[in-house]
């Protein structure tokens, strides 16, 4: 390693080499049996010196092109060096011989030499990468450059990898790398909310843009070492993490404050949207980081499952601290106030609607605590609301009559601003908030949930009623563009009550759609050939046979396949009855093409 450490791209190649060795003999001997070793301590020095020696090199040639990365000439080599060095430090450390070997002794030695070896590497990760992708930031604003699309998703894809995997490193001295993060977030913070108070308008000025680019990333560093990716499973929070915080309440500590920064940052952030919603300077990027933290954060770490627990074991802090109805309340009622805000001012950012739906379906999934905590939040009542006044509004609908609308069901209490955001959302956004109010309320024995889905499924329900109406009466024309837009909306609408599985006590959902079904199918046959409604439809049934068919009796099973059988006759139709199939004039061509034809 010392002889290959130069920055010269042939020497660079050779260090690749050394380092996919090296990676192949962990792989082969594992931690286990490396540990015992003499060689193994300089060998981690070695890769520990070696990966910040690259990373300085790249922090060197990035400021000496002044953030134009695509000047850098020994970048890829670098980073190929360093992807190859990160792959055997994380066979080392994210070891699980490291949380469960029955040797406490030589587990805790060498926890102690790995910590002592690489703990320094993650540090200059974190450093090196927020340093480069400052200066390329403030670099493609001073410049008003754009990066290629394609080329942009690639490096955040890497980026994120790098992340997890470095977040395995960060764990080994979490007191080190949280103190690290502390005082980043201590150094940008300020310059943050000085950038938000700024008189200089909505103008984004390099160093700003800079700034804002450094939060983000501290954010996601952040988020990669207090949590790991649930998806698919129950959120809990990482072992290594407990582990550290046993008996240590400094840890414990550094954590939680941790936490503070971020949402005293997303606060701070949801203030200013409030005030001017227009504000270039406040980055939806950011704020989808933000939820990107939340999402991963609040299910796993708010009244957290230990399931490393034993009986003898002294109190942990990480696991009590949010383990209570108060410090439970605040923490979700922050979350739900978020996602509202964003909603409701935001509500054309995409990535942003798409994890503020994400964060409250996430806390609704985790239980009845959760749920009970969530419902009684004023910002998810007012959720539920502003649900319940716009499910039958268009985005074209005149503004007078959605005011009428809010003065005849609310004496006009309700900030009417934020109820036009909420409309402006995107009939799939909505869909989605309905799905996550569906699963939160879920709870029968609750009778204020209990209330909150009825008000939430009747007011799907009348909108609908109202739509079929309108056309059988033929008080509007079905190929009337008004008519496209509501049955657009209604569709969406009964979407998210298909997509709401995930409740307690699902059946409530059968018997609200069940009756609708017949009139669903019977929209294919005005609008088949409007592929926005075709493709909602079809979507629609999908969702409610692929979530509910397994819970439906007899006379429901029947009425689910006759509308099914019902639409996709209409469907065919319009798209499939005058489709021809060629074929070679070949005799078993023709007899093939004969069957197909007739299927």
């Amino acid at each position: 390693l010392s002889l290959s450490s130069s920055n010269q791209t042939d020497d660079l190649h050779e260090l690749v080499d050394v380092l996919s060795i090296i990676s192949r003999i962990i792989a082969n001997f594992k931690l286990s049996t490396l540990v015992d070793l003499p060689a193994m301590v300089p060998l981690l020095n070695g890769i520990a010196s070696t990966g910040a020696s690259l990373l300085q090199a790249n922090v060197a040639e990035c400021e000496a092109v002044k953030g134009d990365m695509e000047l850098m000439e020994n970048l890829d080599a670098r980073e190929e060096a360093l992807a190859v060095l990160l792959d055997g430090v994380v066979l080392l450390c994210g070891d699980p011989w490291l949380l469960y070997a029955s040797n406490e002794r030589k587990r805790k030695a060498a926890h102690h030499i790995l910590a002592s070896s690489l703990g320094s590497l993650y540090i200059a990760f974190i450093t090196s990468r927020i340093r480069m992708a400052k200066l390329e930031e403030h670099y493609l604003t001073a410049n008003a450059a754009d990066l290629d699309v394609v080329t942009e998703e690639i490096a955040s894809e890497i980026l994120e990898e790098e992340m997890g995997s470095t977040a395995d490193i960060g764990r080994l001295s979490l007191d080190d790398a949280l103190n690290c993060l502390a005082s980043l977030f201590q150094t940008c913070v300020p310059q943050i909310q000085a950038f938000w108070n700024s008189p200089s308008g909505n103008h984004v000025h390099p160093e700003g843009a800079a700034c804002l680019e450094e939060m983000r990333l501290l954010i996601r560093y952040l988020g990669h070492l207090l949590t790991d990716d649930n998806a698919g499973e129950a959120p809990v929070i990482p072992e290594s993490i407990v582990v550290a915080c046993q008996g240590n309440d400094a840890v414990a500590n550094a954590v939680i404050s941790a936490l503070q920064t971020v949402m005293s940052v997303a606060e701070m952030q949801a203030s200013k949207i409030a005030e001017n919603p227009s504000d270039s300077r406040l980055s939806p990027l950011l704020a989808s980081s933000m939820l990107w933290f939340l999402n991963r954060w609040a299910p796993a770490y708010v009244y957290p499952v230990d399931y490393s627990a034993s009986a003898g074991a002294a109190p942990n802090k990480i696991l009590t601290t949010w383990a209570n109805s108060d410090s439970a309340q605040q923490v979700i009622s922050f979350c739900a106030t978020l996602c509202l805000h964003y909603q409701c001012y935001w509500p054309q950012e995409r990535l942003v609607q798409e994890g503020s739906q994400s964060l409250i379906l996430a806390l609704a999934k985790r239980g009845p605590q959760i749920r009970s905590i969530l419902v009684a939040s004023p910002s998810f009542v007012q959720m539920v609301m502003f649900h319940c006044l716009t499910a039958g509004m268009r985005h074209a609908s005149p503004k007078s009559e959605l005011e009428a609308s809010v003065q005849a069901k609310t004496g006009g209490s309700v900030n009417l601003e934020m109820v036009r955001g909420f409309q402006r959302l995107r009939y799939e956004d909505r869909s989605s908030i309905l799905t996550a109010i569906l699963v939160a309320t879920s709870d029968s024995q609750n009778e204020t949930a209990n209330a909150m889905m009825n008000e939430s499924l009747v007011a799907v329900q009348e909108a609908f009623s109202s739509l079929l109406q309108a056309i059988t009466t033929k008080q509007i024309k079905a190929d009337d563009v008004n008519a496209e837009e509501m049955t657009c909306l209604c569709v969406e609408m009964y979407g998210g009550v298909a997509r709401a599985g995930d409740m307690a006590e699902p059946e409530r959902i059968i018997l609200f759609i069940t009756p609708s079904l017949p009139h669903l199918s019977g929209l294919m046959g005005y609008y088949a050939e409007v592929l926005v409604v075709c493709e909602g439809l079809l979507r629609l049934f999908r969702d409610y046979a692929e979530h509910f068919v397994a819970s439906l009796d007899r006379q429901q099973s029947l009425a689910l396949f006759t509308a099914s059988a019902d639409i996709l006759e209409r469907y065919s139709a319009r798209h499939c009855a005058f489709r021809i199939i060629k074929r070679q004039a070949t005799s078993s061509a023709e007899e093939n093409a004969k069957e197909e034809q007739s299927y």
